[in-house]
């Protein structure tokens, strides 16, 4: 956890911090709707 937070301060103190964290929440949200579609079935 700490490796991940240290790596997460040095791209969100970039200038790419922002690119970077718009494009990780997209593939969150991804992730977490194909799991959700997965996981429940409607």
């Amino acid at each position: 956890m700490t490796k991940q937070s240290k790596l997460w301060n040095s791209l969100t103190h970039r200038k790419t911090g922002k690119y970077y964290f718009i494009v990780g929440t997209f593939l969150l949200i991804l992730l977490v709707d194909l799991f959700g579609n997965s996981k429940v079935v409607y």
